[in-house]
């Protein structure tokens, strides 16, 4: 029997609702990137990753810590406008619901930054990095939401592994290398 024709044969033996979300399983699994694709993804992605942190950290150096952490709560008005800009599904649309969620947040962190920022002189640069970082990370969860459609299209544990693998004695097939995590 070839391997297609078991694959067949195991969805056969499958409820109905069992084998939809096996064939599923499957077609996403033929969908899953190359290791070259995902090291160029990685690449392109870490920069943004990476521009965010750096804000965020330049914030931390520049203002206080309460000041940074409620105005990156901004990055939720962020990443609305930029979901609906660039869709990813059909469900990245304006709705009221999210627009009600958003503006609520925005308006407890325009209190607390007014009431905060009222005590320093001037507006502090500090805010503005966080700002930077905020629509850097909304931009670098919308972008890679965007570019991959499903999670089961990354293979996330390919970067995680420890190197050098460990031998482990196995009986009948002699040493085998295992990655450990």
């Amino acid at each position: 029997m070839s391997a297609k024709e078991a694959i067949h044969a195991n969805l056969a033996r499958l409820s109905y609702a069992a084998s939809m979300r096996a064939q599923a399983a499957l077609e996403r699994a033929q969908n899953r990137l190359t290791v070259a694709e995902t090291a160029w993804l990685a690449l392109t992605f870490s920069l943004l990753w990476f521009a965010g942190n750096y804000s965020y950290q330049a914030a931390l150096a520049q203002t206080e810590a309460g000041v940074v952490n409620v105005l990156s709560a901004s990055s939720c008005l962020f990443t609305l406008v930029l979901s609906a800009l660039f869709p990813s599904s059909t469900m990245d649309t304006l709705s009221l619901t999210k627009m009600l969620g958003v503006l609520s947040t925005m308006s407890g962190v325009v209190l607390v930054s007014y009431s905060d920022l009222k005590m320093e002189d001037g507006f502090p640069i500090g805010a503005l990095w966080t700002l930077a970082g905020s629509l850097f990370y909304s931009s670098y969860i919308v972008f890679l939401r965007r570019k991959i459609d499903h999670e089961d299209k990354l293979d996330v544990p390919m970067g995680v592994t420890r190197w050098p693998p460990k031998a482990t004695r196995r009986r009948k097939t002699g040493f085998l290398y295992e990655m450990r995590r």
